[in-house]
């Protein structure tokens, strides 16, 4: 697996400290005026070291931001347009633009990416928006819930659930730029009164929701999944995607083994997710689903 590694600051600045990372070859680039941008693609399995190295070369060095993004879970590369687009049929996506209005619409979610994940073009974010629209329209509703969207990137999923009738949602995200991004986006679409973001991880939580959606990398539901389970109500429903297709019955009989049931499973290029209960069904089998 690549991970890519970008340090962006001042020219000078960056300059300086392409020559103290030699060993690991930045690419040098110039984004902008009097900035520069270092880039280094590294395997996970030297990630630890190269960080390490970074470590030491930022310690007497300001002005300069550091980035790590898995590859594997990039969003696919599209020419930059300002043109609407559905990601599932029942939702528009309108990217954002200085001269664009203000939208409170309920099927439209106006999303100005900058550095988060979740513009709507990624298959992982597809299949949490279908498995929320499934609620929005089943039995349960979403109406009067309270969502958590953990690892919220841009902060989509967590607006498009209030847009859909949640009481509340929490977006909960650990990078500081995908925090600013999500925040901007909730101003944007008017629906700060119910949906708040804030910086951190399970330990900002605090509290159990109605619907847990967590789109992450698998590393991430590995190392932490099982908090799903802590701050899941009894009869609640977790939304879980960002692994592979291929590991759907490992992450089914991972959240099994926790307590959480597979209700249904979905899947879209590749990608797999999963719509998860606390509560254990009936026997029977369980669909399988491949999302249009």
């Amino acid at each position: 697996m690549k991970i890519e590694i970008t340090i962006g600051g001042p020219f000078d600045a960056v300059s300086r400290l392409q020559g103290k990372l030699m060993d690991f070859s930045p690419e040098l680039g110039s984004p902008e005026k009097n900035r520069g941008s270092l880039k280094i693609i590294e395997t996970e399995k030297g990630l630890d070291s190269c960080l390490l190295s970074i470590s030491r070369a930022l310690k007497d060095t300001r002005d300069l931001e550091l980035r790590v993004r898995n590859l594997a879970y990039s969003e696919p590369v599209v020419e930059a347009s300002d043109e609407p687009f559905s990601p599932i049929e029942s939702l528009l996506i309108q990217p954002w633009n200085p001269s664009l209005p203000e939208t409170s619409g309920e099927n439209t979610t106006v999303i100005d990416q900058q550095h988060a994940f979740g513009s709507g073009l990624h298959p992982t974010t597809i299949l949490c928006l279908k498995a929320l629209e499934d609620l929005y329209r089943g039995a349960s509703s979403l109406r009067g819930k309270e969502i958590l969207d953990f690892g919220c990137g841009t902060g989509l999923l967590a607006i498009v659930a209030v847009k859909w009738g949640a009481r509340k949602a929490l977006g909960v995200e650990i990078d500081p730029a995908s925090v600013l991004t999500a925040r901007r986006n909730v101003e944007i679409n008017r629906v700060d009164e119910k949906v708040s973001i804030v910086e951190g991880s399970w330990d900002t939580v605090g509290r159990a929701f109605d619907a847990i959606i967590a789109n992450v990398v698998p590393s991430v539901i590995y190392r932490t999944g099982e908090r799903v389970q802590n701050y899941l109500k009894p009869e609640g429903t977790a939304i879980v995607s960002g692994f592979g297709e291929k590991q759907m019955e490992e992450m089914v009989a991972f959240f099994g083994s926790i307590g959480l049931f597979s209700r249904k499973r979905t899947t879209l290029r590749g990608w797999g997710a999963l719509t998860l209960s606390g509560r254990k069904r009936k026997a029977g089998r369980v669909s399988d689903v491949e999302s249009p």
